[in-house]
């Protein structure tokens, strides 16, 4: 998790829920400042994703079910148009 750019679904819930993101903070292995956003703003433009074509870029989801609805939505609208 370390070498990755790393963002998140939400960023207040994933630093209260998320092991994967709560264990290393405590044990100082990353700071905050490793979590560089959330994915929508990614997805918005906001921020950028993915720069090159080695960089490693994470997701970590603690499972947000709008986002999951609208993925699905979003999916199915995508097959129905093919």
């Amino acid at each position: 998790m370390r070498g990755a750019r790393l963002f998140v679904d939400t960023r207040d819930a994933c630093l209260r829920e998320l092991g994967d993101l709560v264990v290393p903070l405590c044990e100082g292995e990353l700071t905050e400042d490793h979590l560089l956003g959330e994915v929508g703003a990614v997805l918005s433009g906001a921020l950028p994703g993915r720069t090159t074509d080695d960089e490693i870029t994470l997701f970590k989801s603690v499972g947000i079910p709008l986002e999951d609805l609208t993925a699905a939505v979003a999916i199915r609208e995508a097959v129905m148009a093919s």
